[in-house]
């Protein structure tokens, strides 16, 4: 109950700044699916967590720090870092140096809000990433120590405010014979006598940002390095700012040294973004070593076919497949490279399916061209038709001798299962219906031959919405003139269900709708929503779907003003193939009716769950989504509930076991 009130509060507090405006709307994710999936993974021992060892340090004097971030994520690489409270993906960096980036923002290392009831525009202390210990050995001040890294704010997320910040720090270690209190903020800061360790503390208290409490009783003091207020990245700007911090202090050259990155950020969702790539440090540079011997590539590679991300298997036919696949790369030396690539697809057994020859091509420096864009030869097309669900694989190397191959190789895994996709699979950003109780959102989708509908999987975004309180029904329209015509289907009220029934990463919900059939034609899938608060629905940011998006809150249906592709997904196929997967399907398993029908003062529910075993409870909901009755675990059989206080009108009665929900409507009158 308690953790209800809290998501009520919290959805209260994020979307009351929203309801003066009108139609559909942008809004920061409130978790991270992807690192909520990667955890549960771990919980279930599907997934192996190798935590890092503050037993192994880097020598700096023969190991480099390079870390650009195009290791597999989400969660940072442990050679390198002791924490983990970051985000590592291939997403929210708009145009970064490298494949690759770390993502700092208001959720945790488990991908939920650091605290639900932070207010809009507040700022604390969020994500921190630190690294190793590192050992300088016999190096000194002479040897030139620098440390660089390239930062950029909001990316495709969230733009940082004015009052939040990116933060380095680095390591002091002090030898303390009689430390003393501050009897401002009892901590223990070391002697008075030492003023560079005082200037140090008034610095760090003065900025407003850093937490005290990071002052150690060992004498181990995090020294304020650098730091940028949160701003906005201009329209079309995908600058990313190089910091170069030469080392000046003896007191860092130590074998126990360490840095940190700290972002104070808005603690209740996944919003003011900042992103860091190719943290550098090493000795023997200088202030101009910004220029890296590295060509890279820069985002994942394309789909195989020209429309869409996945598509069912039966839908299939040649003609969807690309001719040829392009992918970036980006040179950050200032000199031109002679690079080899070669591509490769591999068929659902692992095997080679197709293998190119390898090609060699002078790529010149970004600085002077901006990307290089490497296109494939004609690449042979998946023969059709399929004859059952298949992935293949598409890899694409780059053969170099640059001081980094991690970033050398993408691989993307094409799917033909039995639903229709746009995106990419994970949400940077979610839209939102803000308008009357009846707006509607669309996607577009084209069927090639006649098929089955039968689910509709789509992400929303958790927490905020609270699943008891708002509803929601599913519908298909037809074409009419390129965009929603007729209705096909119009179902139940549904709500968000978030704990339960996730198919993949992120988190998508699989909802079962009765068997539709269609003929080959354009259709649209979306849903209604019957409560003036907006229902977050997942967005990828990295493909643009924005011309099949559709949306009507007055009448008249819009296109999306935003790119994206929404994460909502079309399902076809047979019975037999998705009832292997029933339990990740929402579907109603409680069997209720309810009578009389309209009632006055009492309304009776009968019920009968296919788990006799199955606790049920119940609630009545107005049409705005507000609970007016809740009651926990009712005994199974007929039950009577007073509606006499209730003023007249639509109401909706729901039964939930926990995992799914089941709703019907009744009519107060008096």
């Amino acid at each position: 109950m308690m953790i209800n009130k809290i998501k009520l509060i919290a959805c209260f507090i994020l979307f009351s700044n929203l309801l003066f405006s009108q139609g559909l709307i942008e809004v920061p994710l409130n978790s991270n699916p992807v690192l909520i999936h990667k955890w549960d993974d771990i919980k279930n021992n599907k997934s192996v967590y190798k935590a890092p060892s503050i037993h192994d340090i880097i020598h700096l004097k023969s190991r480099r720090f390079l870390d650009d971030f195009s290791k597999p994520g989400p969660l940072p690489d442990t050679s390198f870092w002791l924490t983990n409270t970051v985000y590592i993906n291939h997403d929210y960096g708009i145009a970064p140096p490298t494949l690759g980036v770390a993502t700092f923002d208001g959720v945790n290392q488990y991908g939920y809000p650091y605290n639900f009831l932070a207010a809009p525009g507040s700022s604390g202390k969020a994500d921190t990433l630190t690294s190793k210990l590192i050992s300088m050995d016999s190096l000194s001040l002479a040897d030139s120590i620098y440390f660089s890294f390239y930062y950029q704010p909001q990316g495709r997320g969230n733009a940082p405010e004015p009052a939040d910040s990116l933060i380095l720090e680095f390591k002091k270690t002090y030898t303390v014979a009689d430390p003393v209190y501050d009897t401002t903020h009892t901590r223990v800061y070391g002697p008075v006598q030492d003023t560079v360790l005082m200037q140090v503390v008034y610095e760090l208290h003065d900025s407003m940002h850093i937490d005290t409490t990071h002052i150690l009783v060992d004498s181990i003091v995090w020294s304020h390095v650098w730091s940028h207020k949160g701003y906005p990245l201009g329209f079309n700007d995908s600058t990313w700012k190089i910091v170069m911090i030469p080392f000046t202090d003896t007191s860092f050259i130590a074998n126990d040294f360490q840095f940190r990155f700290t972002n104070w950020a808005t603690l209740s969702g996944a919003g003011d973004h900042w992103n860091i790539d190719y943290v550098y440090l090493n000795h023997t540079r200088h202030f101009y070593d910004t220029i890296f011997s590295d060509v890279a590539f820069v985002y994942d590679p394309p789909s195989l076919l020209k429309t869409y991300t996945a598509m069912p298997w039966r839908q299939y036919d040649s003609t969807f497949m690309q001719i040829t696949i392009n992918t970036l790369l980006r040179n950050n030396d200032t000199v031109f490279a002679n690079e080899s690539f070669k591509n490769f697809i591999y068929n659902p057994g692992g095997s080679t399916f197709y293998s190119s020859l390898t090609t060699s091509d002078n790529v010149n420096p970004y600085r002077t061209i901006h990307y290089y864009t490497y296109t494939t030869d004609t690449i042979p097309k998946i023969p059709s038709p399929l004859t059952a669900s298949s992935d293949y694989i598409f890899e694409a190397d780059l053969i170099t001798g640059d001081i980094n191959h991690n970033n050398d190789t993408l691989r993307r895994t094409q799917s033909f299962g039995n639903y229709y996709a746009y995106d990419d699979g994970t949400a940077e950003e979610g839209f939102a219906l803000n308008a009357s109780q009846t707006a509607e959102l669309a996607e577009q989708f084209t069927l090639q031959k006649p098929d089955t509908l039968r689910c509709i999987d789509i992400y929303f975004d958790p927490l905020w919405t609270d699943e008891s309180l708002y509803t929601f029904n599913f519908k298909v329209w037809a074409d009419n003139a390129g965009q929603p015509g007729t209705e096909l289907y119009s179902g139940p009220f549904l709500s968000p269900e978030y704990t339960h029934s996730w198919i993949g990463p992120n988190n998508f919900i699989r909802y079962q709708i009765p068997a539709l059939y269609l003929t080959p034609q354009t259709f649209y899938i979306g849903y209604q929503q019957n409560t003036i608060q907006g229902l977050n629905i997942g967005v990828d940011k990295m493909t643009n779907s924005q011309y099949q998006i559709f949306y009507n809150t007055t009448g008249t249906w819009y296109n999306s003003p935003y790119p994206g592709s929404l994460m909502m997904h079309p399902v076809f196929g047979t019975f037999q193939e998705l009832s292997s997967g029933v339990n990740n399907i929402a579907q109603n398993n409680i069997e209720f009716s309810i009578y009389p029908n309209p009632a006055n003062d009492l309304l009776y529910v009968n019920y009968k769950s296919t788990n006799s075993s199955e606790k049920i409870s119940y609630s009545v909901i107005d049409i705005y989504g507000r609970t007016i009755i809740n009651h926990p675990e009712p005994a199974e059989g007929q039950q009577a509930i007073d509606i006499s206080a209730l003023a007249e009108g639509v109401y909706f009665i729901r039964l939930t076991n926990g995992k799914t929900i089941t709703t019907n409507k009744f009519i107060k009158i008096k």
